[in-house]
């Protein structure tokens, strides 16, 4: 009677095959086995105790590298009304909660500083209020504002909890 056995180990087994040819009579061949895969064979016993399977009628397999594959009947007493009563997929994901990450928030930050920044001292030179206009002022005024927006992030994400009593 065949069974199904898996494979547990990679091995090789060797068979002979008569090939026809008067010159060569016989010829030894291997068969390869991979892990995980699945074989029927038949059981072999001597002296009343399992010995080995025989793959295909022709490859002996150990079984100290198989293991016997058993199948079960599921059995239920489900009835199908109760599966109108599963929760909608949609329904229950509704509760999740989104975090930013806060690296990106100092680096949208630091950007949106540096433009108001740049956007001051533009404002600056057009207006007169600096007396000596230098292209150095614009780095120096985008500088000033992205740390500046940095350290707002950073004072808002860093406000102490108070818990109220």
């Amino acid at each position: 009677m065949k069974k199904t056995y898996m494979v547990t180990h990679e091995f090789k087994s060797p068979y002979v095959v008569g090939s026809g040819n008067p010159r060569n009579p016989i010829e030894t061949r291997y068969k390869r086995f991979k892990k995980g895969e699945l074989i029927s064979g038949e059981l072999k016993h001597n002296n009343n105790k399992p010995a080995f399977v025989l793959y295909n009628g022709v490859v002996v397999v150990p079984l100290s590298v198989i293991k016997a594959v058993v199948t079960k009947e599921i059995l239920s007493s489900a009835s199908g009304e109760e599966v109108n009563k599963i929760p909608n997929v949609l329904e229950t994901t509704k509760n999740f909660v989104i975090t930013k990450n806060p690296k990106t928030r100092y680096i949208d930050a630091a950007i949106f500083g540096a433009l108001l920044g740049l956007g001051v001292v533009l404002i600056a030179n057009k207006k007169g209020w600096i007396k000596v206009p230098a292209s150095v002022n614009y780095g120096y005024g985008a500088g000033i504002g992205a740390l500046a927006a940095s350290y707002l992030i950073y004072r808002s994400n860093n406000k102490p909890k108070t818990q109220v009593k």
